[in-house]
């Protein structure tokens, strides 16, 4: 079996950060990609998403990117939470 020590999810909405929250507040280090801006700087500087989680405070372990590159270095295994129809734009930028 194989064991992670960072994680990334790729989608900032209600549910990917819900998710990464989860791994989060395990002490795990995770990394979400969003691709709202105001998303990405509201976490990594107030730990909360203001637009769709707007009452959940956040890990400090919980860092955002609006880059998917950045994903790669640190986790080999992303998780997506993200809708078909919306993912496929998104790795395309």
């Amino acid at each position: 079996m194989t064991s992670y020590s960072n994680f990334g999810v790729i989608g900032g909405g209600a549910w990917g950060t819900a998710l990464a929250q989860m791994l989060a507040a395990e002490g795990a280090p995770v990394r979400l990609w969003a691709r709202e801006e105001e998303v990405v700087a509201a976490i990594n500087a107030e730990h909360r998403n203001p637009l769709f989680l707007p009452n959940a405070p956040l890990s400090p372990s919980l860092v955002a990117t609006g880059d998917l590159a950045d994903l790669a270095p640190s986790c080999p295994s992303p998780s997506c939470a993200r809708s078909w129809r919306s993912f496929l734009p998104a790795t395309r930028r």
